[in-house]
């Protein structure tokens, strides 16, 4: 299993780098397969609105074409209908 963490600099990268480790033990354990997580830290821009810049994404997933998983962090405040966006799939 190869999983990609994307991270915004400051806080979100800071947060996946003392996280990932661990998260990746726990995943190991977890599935009881090889276990491989990547990290990235690069601007993870939102358009006017209110969405991801998805061609910016691509080029980065594109860098590793072996990941089953992206995980994207950032703490850009993020709405739908007026309610704050937590995650997104």
């Amino acid at each position: 299993m190869h999983l990609l963490l994307i991270a915004d600099p400051g806080p979100p990268s800071r947060r996946v780098a003392a996280i990932k480790d661990e998260f990746e033990e726990l995943l190991r354990q977890s599935f009881a397969v090889d276990v491989h997580v990547d990290t990235c830290t690069e601007t993870i821009r939102v358009q006017a609105d209110h969405q991801l810049e998805m061609s910016t994404l691509d080029s980065i997933v594109d860098r590793y074409p072996s990941a089953d998983l992206v995980i994207m962090f950032t703490d850009i405040p993020r709405h739908t209908q007026d309610h704050p966006l937590i995650a997104e799939v």
